[in-house]
């Protein structure tokens, strides 16, 4: 979905340029391209951090039950 955020913003972009004849400046395309490739790097990122958690599979034997609480105590002035 980020993904086609990004080029719906392109394709609006594309239509001002065309439809209203507003400049687009070659700074203008740059900042857009360097955002399309930051989301295309977000998100594969953040798919080959879900595949890697599949491959784990579940959690240790060691349920959520049997961890234990640590508490520390603040001295006291």
């Amino acid at each position: 979905m980020n993904i086609a955020g990004v080029i719906k913003d392109w394709i609006l972009i594309w239509m001002s340029a065309n439809v209203f004849a507003a400049p687009v400046t070659a700074l203008n395309l740059g900042g857009y391209f360097l955002a399309f490739l930051a989301v295309c790097f977000y998100n594969n990122h953040k798919l080959q951090q879900m595949k890697i958690k599949q491959k784990e599979g579940p959690k240790s034997a060691k349920s959520e039950d049997d961890s234990q609480d640590v508490r520390v105590d603040m001295p006291k002035k």
